[in-house]
């Protein structure tokens, strides 16, 4: 899109389209993760096992939601670009 290779609207789609691809669509909170059994723990108590575990925390720069990175300086790091 930025290129101008392709116009915004073919980048937006909604779970449904991923889900149609057969991935499983979760929209619950997660409270922990193990790696070893491969698990995600729900903040409702249930529990999902998976494969490959895909982190997606957002493109907005929260700081504040760690408290380790509050104490650190504000390192220059990429980032994703809001294209509205």
């Amino acid at each position: 899109m930025i290129a101008g290779l392709r116009d915004i609207e073919a980048q937006q789609f909604g779970y449904e389209r991923i889900a149609a691809d057969g991935v499983d669509v979760v929209a619950k909170a997660a409270a922990k993760i193990d790696p070893q059994a491969r698990s995600v723990g729900l903040a409702d108590g249930a529990s999902l096992s998976y494969d490959r575990l895909v982190l997606a925390p957002g493109i907005d720069l929260r700081f504040d939601a760690l408290p380790a990175m509050t104490r650190l300086p504000r390192p220059k790091m990429p980032h994703a670009w809001k294209g509205r």
